[in-house]
């Protein structure tokens, strides 16, 4: 039979006997047939035991077609979830056939979930109870299993990529569709763990054979961001081959290595956090005698050697030196744990150790990097200096080589020179160690009095010289610490009768009134009867209706004074917006914005009248000053915009600069650009004007956070920056609200939103004052600073889009500084929030940023500099402040991470 002969059964069955005869005879091939039809059913389409290529075709076909029309007969019979059960996720014994209906069933629900709104409301019900029992681990091992029957080895290795790809991006597809369906939580939370489900089976199926097609699964996993801690927490009662865990090292690239150790050290970090010896002195050991008694016991020991065998199984082929994965340069805010420093010393002191300690003694003994760590990150340092010395306490030779050398006298200078009572012990507790573990002739000895009572890092120094002089081997103990147990799954949703649904949007207008029914009998009194007794009056008038009734105007009159009808299609918006009357008016803006909502994602209808719709809208004017005139028009153009992103941002970017429309009407259409893109990123939709404020007051409080804090870490400067400090304000965070998905997510249609603002704003400045009187009026000051500030929310909406920190922001920040320098203060403000929002929104790109945009960035700094230094204390001068502040930290950072510091 050819490949599409079972799809077209399926999809031409037009009676309940076609729709069995179609439906059964495959389902024999997995031993799925139901009980009650398998006397009756014809044999398999096949041999025994085979899947044919079109079986993924017919699943398709079975989810678009003949659920839409068969589903509710297949639940009248008891057959709706067992014949999608067969065809999709067939349980029982595993068998090669079912391992292909496995992968079938990940490339169809991989297809069917990329575009949602194409597809019938019984096809969604219909996928939801598929993953409902799509399990990540038969679903790996099926796949496994069904790659390696595949003989040709080119086919198998494509075949694999491509099914490795689908489960990685699997719970990414099924939250962009059931994200904004309030019944598809449980679902939802299923597949947010789905990463986690597939960890151990990763690691149980871990071998020599499965490293490398397992490598490719873990770079997707990586590349997609599920590599977390939760991961490595599922999978890590299950690490045992060292040797298989290598060869999947081999076969990753750097940015994997580095996403799968830093997960996997903060796995560690927070599961020490929640013992009694995360650190080397407790709360509880404050007083005399007491210190370290928990950090020096043989379960926390245990815990360091469980961090260390994870390490050295994972990452056992990495290459040396090591220490760049704990990023010592003293900008990274994760400072590790005493105990997980140990594990991190031991496990980079694998790979050639001469080397290592000597590339951990440069980095130990830098007076810049010294100059400017915590207490806390100090204390790391040494510990993993520490532990390196310990490592190779049984070759002396090799630690008296460096006894003298210049790096550890620089390092042990630097350290009592610092400021900080405990930084200076913690260099002269490295000086007295490496003294007494090189066997020098006569080792160095502090007074006593350095070391004996409390406060200023005694206790400290105090354990860590226990620790270090303990006897016996590197690890004391070499028990293995065991992992709770793992929290329980969400289970699956309650299965549900499912009734398939039409597919046409529902209407939500009101019923039409009907007038009461007059009554038949009515009693009329004397006076009612003398009302209408027949007058000489009446017959002329009658006779006077009678002329009247051939007169056309008189008819004509009435027809245009009829009521206008509800709008039910989008095109039939434009003539009530256009006509001068107060009902149509109102009945337009009435009915816009939910009859767009409805229309958005069926079809083109929306998109064919876009800009008719939106120019009307910008262009009505409020003249029978009708109720919330301004919200409904705000309203129904962001309807617009979220609908039909591509055609009607454009259209109303070049009307807000056409000097045909009034002030007010120009602000209502950035209004409604904004809150478009805020409700397509998932935010709550503000005012342009509050939003950048919120964003600027956001901004500016983490910059002076950030600046306080490195004011902080010196001693000398606590007092002045307590004099300065200035107090932030929390930005409001915002919870998402959705009334209708939209077609796109924002992050692909940010260029859509910003360039043509950006150059409608450009070309409007270009031309100014060059046709007539008043052509100014589009670039009034009022204007650019709205159009600024709406840059700002857009931007900020925008900061996850694909090339934003090269190809978005450079041209927003030219524009930003050439507003910068306006003589209006509110266009020179804007654009000041603009430049902040900008920094703090590519804070994961600075370096690019710095390096690019350094021109811009210079000028940008001096005019801000020149507005604080004229006119201090006011709003524009604290944004030039901050940009000031922003600039110079991220100037610094940079140049450090190029020193390599």
């Amino acid at each position: 039979m050819s490949d599409d002969a079972w799809p077209s059964c399926l999809s031409t069955a037009a009676t309940w006997e076609q729709v069995l005869e179609a439906l059964l005879p495959p389902l024999r091939l997995v031993d799925y047939v139901p009980a009650a039809y398998a006397a009756t059913t014809r044999e398999a389409p096949g041999p025994p035991g085979s899947v044919p290529g079109w079986w993924g075709t017919c699943q398709h076909t079975l989810l678009t077609t003949l659920c839409v029309t068969w589903a509710e007969a297949l639940q009248r019979h008891n057959l709706y979830e067992q014949v999608l059960r067969g065809y999709f996720v067939p349980d029982g014994p595993a068998s090669l056939a079912k391992a292909r209906v496995w992968t079938h069933t990940l490339a169809t629900c991989t297809a069917l979930l990329t575009m949602r709104a194409e597809y019938h409301r019984a096809t969604l019900d219909a996928l939801t109870l598929i993953l409902t029992h799509l399990d990540a681990t038969r679903l790996l091992c099926y796949t496994l299993q069904a790659c390696d029957a595949e003989s040709h080895a080119a086919r198998r290795d494509l075949q694999w990529m491509e099914a490795a790809a689908q489960m990685s991006a699997l719970p990414t597809r099924v939250a962009n569709v059931y994200g904004p369906r309030p019944a598809s939580h449980a679902l939802l939370d299923t597949y947010v763990a789905w990463p986690a489900s597939l960890a151990p089976c990763i690691a149980q199926r871990m071998s020599l054979a499965t490293a490398e097609r397992l490598a490719v699964l873990l770079t997707r996993l990586a590349r997609a961001g599920h590599i977390t801690p939760a991961f490595w927490r599922a999978a890590a009662p299950h690490i045992h081959d060292k040797a298989a865990w290598a060869r999947v090292w081999d076969a990753c690239e750097d940015r994997v290595h580095e996403t799968m150790l830093h997960s996997l050290l903060a796995l560690w970090q927070a599961r020490i956090e929640g013992t009694s010896f995360a650190r080397l002195v407790a709360q509880d050991e404050r007083a005399p005698g007491l210190e370290g008694r928990a950090f020096l016991t043989r379960e926390a020991m245990s815990y360091a050697y469980s961090a260390y065998r994870m390490l050295a199984t994972i990452a056992s082929e990495a290459e040396a030196p090591r220490w760049s994965w704990v990023r010592l340069s003293g900008t990274s805010t994760v400072v590790y744990a005493p105990l997980l420093c140990m594990a991190i010393a031991a496990w980079a002191m694998d790979a050639e150790p001469k080397d290592s300690l000597e590339a951990l003694l440069r980095i130990w003994s830098d007076p810049r990097r010294l100059a400017r760590a915590s207490v806390a990150q100090a204390e790391e340092s040494t510990t993993l200096l520490l532990m390196a010395v310990r490592c190779l306490r049984d070759a002396p030779e090799a630690l008296r080589a460096h006894a003298t050398s210049p790096c550890l006298l620089r390092g042990v200078a630097a350290h009592m020179e610092h400021n900080d009572p405990t930084i200076r012990r913690l260099g002269m507790l490295m000086a007295e160690v490496w003294s007494a573990a090189s066997n020098a002739e006569r080792p160095l000895h502090f007074p006593a009095d350095v070391w004996d009572g409390r406060g200023d890092g005694r206790e400290t120094c105090r354990v860590l010289r226990a620790w270090f002089d303990q006897a016996g081997p590197l690890w004391p103990s070499m028990d293995v610490v065991a992992w709770p147990e793992a929290p329980v799954a969400p289970s699956a949703p309650p299965e549900r009768t499912v009734v398939p649904r039409a597919s046409a949007p529902v209407s939500i207008s009101l019923p039409r009134r009907v007038p009461a029914r007059r009554p038949l009998v009515v009693d009329l009194s004397k006076e009612t009867m003398a009302d209408i007794t027949p007058m000489e009056s009446d017959d002329d008038s009658s006779e006077e209706e009678r002329e009247d009734a051939n007169d056309t105007s008189v008819l004509l009159d009435t027809a245009l004074r009829k009521k206008p009808r509800v709008p039910v299609y989008i095109y039939e918006l434009v003539p009530l917006l256009r006509e001068r009357a107060y009902a149509a008016n109102k009945l337009a803006l009435k009915h816009a914005e939910p009859l767009i909502r409805r229309k958005t994602g069926w079809g083109m209808e929306v998109a064919e009248h876009a800009v008719d719709v939106a120019i009307a809208l910008a262009a009505l004017q409020d003249n029978y000053d009708l109720r919330a005139f301004e919200e409904r028009r705000t309203r129904a153009l962001t309807a617009l915009c979220v609908a039909a992103p591509g055609i009607v941002v454009d259209c109303l970017c070049e009307q807000v600069f056409s000097p045909h429309y009034a002030l007010a009407q120009r602000l209502a259409m950035l209004r409604a650009i904004a809150e478009a893109a805020q409700e397509m990123a998932g935010l709550t939709p503000f005012d342009p004007g509050v939003a950048s404020r919120q964003l600027i007051e956001a901004a500016t409080a983490r910059a002076c956070q950030q600046g306080e804090a490195q004011l902080v870490q010196h001693g000398a400067d606590k007092a002045r920056w307590q004099a300065v400090r200035l107090d932030a304000t929390p930005a409001q965070k915002a919870a998402p609200s959705w009334s209708v998905k939209p077609t796109v997510p924002f992050t692909a249609a940010a260029r859509a939103f910003i360039f043509p603002l950006l150059r409608r704003c450009e070309a409007a400045q270009q031309h100014a004052s060059r046709t007539y009187a008043g052509s100014d009026a589009t670039t009034a000051p009022h204007i650019l600073a709205a159009v600024l500030h709406t840059l700002c929310v857009l931007c900020q909406a925008g900061r996850h889009a694909p090339f934003f920190a090269t190809r978005i922001m450079p041209d927003v920040l030219e524009m930003a500084e050439r507003q910068s320098r306006h003589t209006d203060a509110s266009v020179a403000s804007a654009a000041f929030a603009l430049v902040l929002v900008l920094l703090d929104a590519a804070k994961e790109a600075q370096r690019l940023i710095v390096q690019a945009q350094a021109p811009c960035l210079v000028r940008v700094q001096s005019v801000a500099e020149s507005y604080v230094a004229a006119r201090p204390g006011g709003a524009l001068e604290r944004s030039a402040a901050a940009v000031v502040l922003r600039i110079s930290e991220m100037q610094a950072q940079v140049r450090q991470a190029l020193l390599g510091l």
